[in-house]
């Protein structure tokens, strides 16, 4: 079924819904999905097991929960390709749990937060992808924050276990991109050659490492006669 947006919001075309049971409680304004799920808009898709939206009153989304086998799919073109096709897709994302936190009023994605064995994988467009081109992020949380009308990542982190490769080719989407920049950022005028691998459990915040300070040997050595 095509979801109804809000008069006021951003044409990015109608939300399409998937699923193969659907109960809704007016009072709470609970929405739980039973899948598998599938959502679908524009070039972006997400399929899962189980869902939960939370609605305000005029019907707008305030919390969305997916679980179960959570994959995103971004594709490099506006329209999102069918499944089995060649590297169709600029960024593919997949977690156990994700829950998204929308903006009151406006029912715009503010906050996402996937838990669980969350990966990452951003590729440039077109079939003929290199393995070298390839960007890949590894962890057990991220945490991604958006803003403007068509919401894109402006900042986040990563924790758990985190192993990040970013490749000399630059990914193809702004998603995609604002993904490796922003999570871990990276100085625009540093040279590369291969790729480039971070470990570790925090990598966003940190402050910057300086060197230890010099140990001074106590008593001190006398001095020679």
């Amino acid at each position: 079924s095509d979801v109804p947006r809000n008069e006021g919001a951003p044409d990015r075309g109608p939300l399409r819904l998937i699923a193969q049971g659907l109960r809704f409680d007016k009072e709470s304004g609970a929405v739980v999905l039973w899948g598998p799920i599938e959502l679908t808009q524009g070039n972006r898709r997400v399929v899962a097991k189980h869902g939960e939206v939370s609605l305000d009153r005029q019907n707008r989304p305030t919390q969305a929960l997916l679980d179960g086998g959570v994959r995103g799919f971004e594709a490099a073109t506006k329209s999102a390709s069918p499944p089995g096709a060649t590297s169709p897709y600029a960024l593919v994302a997949s977690a156990q749990q994700v829950r998204g936190i929308f903006e009151p009023g406006t029912g715009q994605l503010r906050k996402l937060v996937a838990d669980g064995d969350v990966q990452a994988e951003s590729r440039p467009a077109g079939s003929g992808a290199k393995p070298s081109s390839v960007n890949t992020l590894q962890a057990q949380r991220l945490e991604l924050t958006f803003s403007g009308v068509h919401p894109e990542p402006q900042s986040g982190s990563a924790s758990g276990e985190v192993q990040f490769s970013l490749r000399s080719s630059s990914p193809a989407s702004a998603s995609a991109s604002a993904l490796a920049k922003r999570v871990i950022p990276v100085r625009r005028n540093t040279r590369r050659r291969g790729p480039f691998r971070m470990t570790g459990r925090q990598l966003v915040g940190l402050p910057k490492l300086q060197p230890p300070p010099r140990q001074r040997s106590w008593p001190p050595p006398r001095r020679k006669p």
